[in-house]
């Protein structure tokens, strides 16, 4: 939400109708459904893999930054999650002008491994949701999906982002694929990992 006057909320759109077209961030109107604008997104986005796209959105307190991430690596970052490695990221800085923005650095995540070794069905570990909170720290949920039965078949996982020494890969050969560049990624503290309802799990996807 922005402000009762202006009457508009940004929304992410993660690969709508699976043709890719309205990948990105828009402001719309509430009153009307218009969309009041587009920002701009890098081009390395156009990589991403179907519904792993934008799944996150949030602001910060003070208005004057948003952050979202792809959920799963894009094609140029490296592969998906895997039940022994998991899949690099980007963190999405966007910059507020007044009322437009742009975007600004990128970051490096790793979410982690698919939990459990079973493969069937369709396992998966991706970053699903963002706060930023009012002193400035990301926090972020990652969920895992896994054939395990009997045991835990969504595991998610909720961290705190530390920036420190990370690359912004947003410049430079980075910002056309991570695969085979050296950079540093950002640096994750757990806060809290387990099964929503302490039996199979919960799949969550909002924090």
């Amino acid at each position: 939400l922005t402000n009762p006057t202006r009457n508009s909320v940004f929304v992410s759109d993660e690969d709508a109708l699976g043709t890719g077209d309205r990948l990105g961030v828009r402001e719309v109107n509430l009153a009307t459904g218009a969309e009041i604008q587009a920002v701009t997104i890098p081009t390395v986005f156009n990589n991403r893999r179907p519904n792993r796209g934008f799944e996150s959105l949030t602001r910060s307190p003070d208005g004057s930054v948003m952050w979202t991430a792809n959920e799963q690596s894009l094609t140029v970052d490296g592969p998906t999650s895997t039940s022994s490695a998991g899949t690099d990221v980007r963190l999405l800085q966007l910059n507020a002008a007044g009322d437009e923005f742009s975007a600004g650095p990128q970051y490096a995540y790793q979410v982690e491994p698919i939990h459990g070794s079973n493969t069937a069905g369709s396992p998966q570990s991706g970053l699903s949701d963002l706060v930023a909170l009012p002193d400035g720290t990301l926090i972020t949920l990652e969920r895992s999906v896994a054939a395990v039965f009997p045991g835990v078949v969504f595991l998610n996982r909720i961290y705190e982002v530390d920036f420190s020494g990370a690359t912004d890969v947003s410049a430079g050969p980075t910002a056309f694929g991570l695969a085979g560049q050296s950079f540093t990624r950002v640096g994750k503290k757990l806060l809290w990992s387990g099964a929503a309802d302490g039996a199979a799990g919960q799949n969550l996807e909002g924090l």
